[in-house]
């Protein structure tokens, strides 16, 4: 082994959960006096700044949110940078700023997968909520205490 290759059992864990999903979730927050007060601000070009911008983007609408393919092709093509991989080798380091190789082989940027988690668990919360009232209701209509669980009659949960 190489000194400069690191064994998969050596990265970290994915800074996601594998089903952290924010697809069709419109928006992501930019975290401005974050962003512009930061170093990558002050150090990176116009070029690597909005090939990561253009990446941060990609990376919120993956599954797992927050993490992108580690693929230079791929790469390449969420920083809209189509097939031009000469151009792509240049930007690489600055566009990459912040994102590290976890041991699913995919690039997570840690502050990206922070507030990815803080969007995600809404949705999640609405569906718990959602699910405990469903079963409030359907005890109320069986005559039963709500945390008594029924037996299943054969439909799915979410599908009345």
């Amino acid at each position: 082994m190489r000194g400069d290759v690191r064994l998969m059992n050596d990265l970290p864990e994915p800074l996601t959960p594998a089903d952290c999903d924010l697809r069709g979730l419109d928006y992501m927050p930019l975290f401005g006096n974050h962003l512009f007060g930061s170093g990558f601000n002050a150090a990176t070009t116009d070029a690597e700044w909005r090939a990561a911008i253009t990446l941060w983007w990609a990376a919120w609408n993956q599954v797992p949110a927050g993490s992108l393919p580690n693929d230079d092709g791929a790469l390449c093509k969420f920083a809209d940078l189509g097939r031009d991989l000469k151009t792509w080798r240049k930007l690489k380091k600055g566009a990459l700023h912040g994102f590290e190789l976890c041991s699913d082989g995919r690039l997570y940027h840690a502050f990206i997968c922070k507030q990815a988690l803080v969007a995600w668990e809404k949705p999640v919360k609405e569906r718990e909520r959602k699910a405990k009232w469903r079963a409030e209701q359907d005890a109320k209509k069986a005559g039963r205490d709500a945390d008594v669980p029924r037996v299943a009659t054969g439909t799915n949960t979410g599908q009345r």
